[in-house]
């Protein structure tokens, strides 16, 4: 692309050049913006010709890989004999890539984009805008956390007493035995009885009567338990001093209770030196045990 542009250069220092018009031949190609003056144009007209190369060359340069970071434009001014032909060239170049300028040219550069002007004056604050329409109902929040307990009231009226429950069945049962020789060494059953399932309470009775020792007063033990299965729930112990060529008679009494789940049996077994005369054992059902 080449443009000739006509520039009024004023005096160049020749009253004859005065008169002149000088012109401007501009050559954009290949991105070198090569400008030449006219014979007749003085150094005035040809640095001003520069300028007005710059400007032509910088729509041309747009579309090139230049400008570069920034927008920086790097370019080389030719500055060797202006007489030649090559006088007053300018030519873009690329930093990024390596390129720069011979020792006959001087670098030149500039932004594609201008300075960032001052900050304007605030402005006056508008006028109020008017009240915008009601929003929709939000969505329901979340439940908060309970409050504090409430102080206590104060106490009811005593209500009026419940009609008489209706009264429960009670179970009886006995087992008896009589004339039962006892073992000083070891436990011998007296009397037992089966139960089915439920819940028993026991009353036990053993009379016992003591050998007479030959040898002289003798201390005699008699000790009695009660069993649910072969769990003891009760027992008794009579301890006596037997005088020689005597008998003593005694008597036990033990209680005790026992919950069966599948049934079972309740005994009654003593230990000691003579015989058990008459034992019972007295046996009721009950709500609990």
């Amino acid at each position: 692309m080449t443009a000739i542009v006509s520039v009024s250069c004023g005096d160049y220092g020749r009253s004859e050049d005065s008169r002149l018009i000088p012109s401007l031949a501009i050559t954009n190609t290949g991105g070198i913006i090569v400008a030449r003056r006219n014979r007749r144009m003085g150094k005035a007209g040809a640095a001003i010709g520069v300028g007005i190369a710059v400007a032509l060359g910088a729509g041309a340069i747009a579309w090139g890989a230049i400008p570069g970071a920034g927008g920086i434009i790097s370019a080389c001014y030719q500055t060797g004999n202006p007489n030649s032909a090559a006088a007053g060239r300018v030519r873009v170049i690329d930093v990024e890539r390596g390129q720069s300028c011979t020792r006959d040219e001087r670098a030149l550069s500039w932004n594609q984009q201008g300075p960032k002007g001052d900050i304007g004056a605030t402005g006056a604050t508008g006028l109020t805008g008017a009240p915008g329409p009601v929003g929709p109902t939000g969505a329901p929040g979340s439940t908060g956390p309970g409050g504090p307990a409430g102080a206590t009231g104060p106490a009811g009226a005593t209500g009026p007493t419940g009609p008489a429950g209706a009264g429960g069945s009670t179970q009886t049962t006995f087992a008896l035995a009589a004339d039962v020789d006892l073992s000083s060494t070891t436990m011998t059953k007296v009397a037992s009885k089966i139960l089915p399932r439920g819940s028993w309470a026991m009353v036990a009775t053993a009379n016992v009567e003591s050998n007479s020792p030959f040898d002289g007063d003798s201390i005699r033990d008699v000790v009695c338990e009660l069993r649910s299965l072969s769990a003891v729930v009760g027992s008794a112990v009579d301890r006596r001093v037997t005088p020689e060529f005597d008998t003593i008679k005694s008597s036990l009494s033990l209680n005790g209770g026992a919950f069966l789940p599948d049934g079972g049996e309740v005994s009654l077994w003593c230990q000691g030196s003579g015989d058990v005369t008459q034992a019972q054992i007295m046996i009721s059902s009950t709500t609990f045990f």
